[in-house]
């Protein structure tokens, strides 16, 4: 993407306010006025704004096809308040600096759907479209934010209606946007909470476990306890087969991913190859969305590693999404941003309802978003800077079906503990070889929980994420999928920091195993649904990933208790003995075959992020699965006591920026 880095450096350096005398008091617009200078703005030297600021923002706004105006705001030359205020002096119409929720607000602002009969901004020569004011307002006052590309708009507007100025005001779009949210919060809050379980009432975790899966699993265990009463061997047998089956299964996956990966790379490369980069004037608007929750301390470097992706400020949002009750994180925020003089990043506070989890406040914001795309971060997330463009060209390039690209997560803080290692070796065999292997067999794969770019109209009309799923990322994964669309995997990383405490990880990890319980229980509500959904290789896959990774971190320790157990019963009599028993040598084939079949993908794909020297912890790895094993036993408890339960993960990431890969 080529950016217009001479423009932006002079807009940068144009760090100035507008002096706010009387319009009388510099030279007429129209003396000054020429083709360098955009019509939106122009009016802005009468206020002190100088020429070579104004052509500067008229050049950029012609390359990038947007409004010069936004260009000025973008990079501080001028607030949004001061803006307004000078077009309020221009215009002859007083100036408003609050919406309350008894003034009609009329903006650029897209609302939600239940909003859609308010009037809209006045901005089009169609001028039949501006009897809406004077017929719908009759007799209310009108908080107005102009688009000042339309002055013979309002020139006709004034003429045709001269009694009705003195019920306008004129407004920022932000005070506008603020006065909707605050009038529509309860309808914004119920669509967050209930918005899929109204839209698509059989994919929403709120139940646990339905009716007819109560009755199946009551009959199950009826029949699996009178055959133990006749024959209690056969039911274990019958058990630890079908265990080591899936726990196969999850291995013969791993090792598939590790044999394709050359050619998943090489199709990689082929993609990004061919495809043609969009120019400057296609880019599309795109919604950056983060929610935090307790993260005072990471709003800084968040908003600071943000406003480096490269990509038009002009042409994006950021929405930082807090929970209303978190007044550290929201001061830190407006603290923060007070001196920042960046009006596309903004705070949403989600009113307080149950279930408190992080899908519930990305629905919220999600109806407030007014991007083409709309990409999810992290608090402590830290993308390459060029991940914005990469994934608008592979939008742009590969057809309607592709809706959602997973960028790859890489952690950075590896040295700091044995646990944040072995979750860099786990992420490396994850994000840069299990999941990009099954996006190029066009499988459906689970959504790692941030740097997910999605088509918000494709994201809407599948209902957004569940609010009561704590790994909304999964679900989300397969429903896509389900719906069938695609999903495809990006090469520019995202920095995320792994907990090296125990006790950080062991809630983070029963929280993801929970999620994947409910995202199993929802999904088979109706097999046959899932398996005309996602065709045979698909729900091979949902049973490999889901099923199979729920059942092999639930029987792990016991495989390797039987394993030991019966070594240690032969050991005196000689281990060929031991090899003698079929289903001994079934558990021991399939437990050496997990660890081996994990440590090659690992060994393949972790040289592509420097992660070489990691090598030697590879043999921890029975170690690290026990403690997968007692996540997968304390989220299975989880979910029966308190299955919507969200328990946070706290970072300390700080200081920290990713360069442009």
């Amino acid at each position: 993407m080529a950016v217009e880095q001479d423009v932006s450096k002079k807009l940068d350096e144009a760090q100035m306010g507008a002096a706010f005398s009387q319009p009388s008091a510099y030279p007429t617009t129209d003396q000054f006025a020429d083709d360098s200078i955009a019509t939106e703005i122009a009016f802005l030297l009468k206020f002190g704004i100088g020429r070579p600021t104004l052509e500067a923002a008229t050049h950029r706004a012609a390359h990038f096809q947007i409004s010069a105006a936004d260009t000025l705001i973008a990079y501080g030359a001028i607030s949004e308040s001061d803006y307004a205020r000078c077009c309020a002096l221009e215009l002859g119409i007083e100036f408003a600096d609050f919406t309350s929720e008894m003034v009609e607000p009329i903006s650029q602002v897209p609302d939600p759907e239940t909003l859609l009969q308010m009037a809209r901004m006045v901005q089009t020569q169609e001028h039949r479209d501006l009897d809406v004011i004077a017929q719908q307002f009759d007799g209310r006052l009108v908080n107005l934010a102009p688009d000042m590309r339309k002055l013979s708009a309002f020139s006709f507007f004034f003429a045709k209606y001269p009694n009705v100025k003195h019920r306008l005001r004129i407004a920022t779009l932000r005070a506008n946007k603020e006065s909707i949210i605050r009038r529509c919060r309860n309808s914004l809050l119920s669509t967050a909470v209930h918005g899929l379980r109204e839209q698509l009432p059989q994919f929403s975790a709120r139940r646990v476990i339905t009716v007819a899966q109560a009755i199946i699993l009551f009959v199950c265990l009826q029949v699996i306890a009178v055959i133990a009463f006749l024959s209690s061997s056969t039911v274990l047998f019958g058990a630890h087969l079908i265990a080591s089956t899936f726990y196969l299964g999850c291995v013969g996956l791993r090792a598939y991913c590790a044999l394709q990966l050359d050619s998943v790379r090489k199709w990689n490369a082929h993609i990004e190859q061919r495809s043609h980069n969009i120019s400057d004037s296609e880019l599309p608007f795109y919604s950056i969305v983060v929610a935090l929750y307790q993260e005072q301390t990471q709003v800084p470097d968040l908003i600071s590693s943000l406003l480096k992706l490269d990509w038009p400020h002009e042409k994006q949002e950021v929405l930082l999404v807090c929970e209303e009750d978190d007044a550290d994180t929201i001061e830190a925020i407006q603290t923060y941003l007070a001196g920042l003089r960046r009006p596309h990043i903004s705070l949403i506070t989600v009113p307080f309802a149950e279930p408190r989890t992080k899908p519930k406040a990305l629905n919220y914001a999600l109806q407030l978003c007014r991007g083409d795309y709309v990409v999810i971060y992290d608090a402590e997330d830290r993308p390459a800077k060029n991940q914005l463009g990469q994934a608008a060209n592979r939008f742009a390039n590969e057809g309607p079906k592709l809706v959602c690209l997973q960028a790859p997560l890489m952690i950075h803080n590896h040295h700091e503990s044995w646990l944040s290692k072995m979750f860099a070796i786990e992420y490396s065999a994850l994000f840069d070889g299990l999941l990009p292997t099954l996006a190029h067999s066009g499988l459906p794969l689970p959504l790692g929980g941030t740097s997910n770019h999605f088509k918000k109209d494709v994201l809407n009309e599948i209902g957004g994420w569940d609010p009561y799923n704590v790994t909304e990322d999964a679900d989300l994964g397969m429903r896509i999928s389900r719906a069938g669309y695609t999903i495809g995997t990006l090469t520019a990383p995202t920095l995320e920091e792994a907990p090296i405490a125990l006790s950080v990880w062991l809630k983070q990890r029963t929280r993801w195993f929970k999620g994947w319980f409910q995202t199993w229980l929802v999904h088979m509500r109706h097999p046959i649904a899932l398996a005309k959904d996602l065709g045979f290789k698909g729900t091979l896959i949902f049973h490999l990933m889901i099923t199979g990774m729920i059942i092999s971190s639930l029987v792990h320790p016991f495989l390797l208790y039987f394993i030991g157990s019966w070594i240690w019963i032969h050991w005196a009599k000689g281990l060929s003995t031991a090899f003698s028993n079929p289903l001994f040598l079934f558990d021991f084939v399939t437990i050496m075959g997990g660890y081996i079949a994990f440590s090659v993908l690992a060994l393949r794909t972790m040289p592509q992020r420097n992660l070489q020297h990691l090598t030697i912890w590879l043999v921890t790895l029975p170690a690290y699965w026990l403690l997968l094993s007692i996540a997968a036993w304390r989220a299975a408890w989880h979910l029966i006591r308190r299955p919507h339960e969200w328990e946070k993960t706290p970072h300390r990431l700080q200081g920290l920026q990713l360069q442009k890969t």
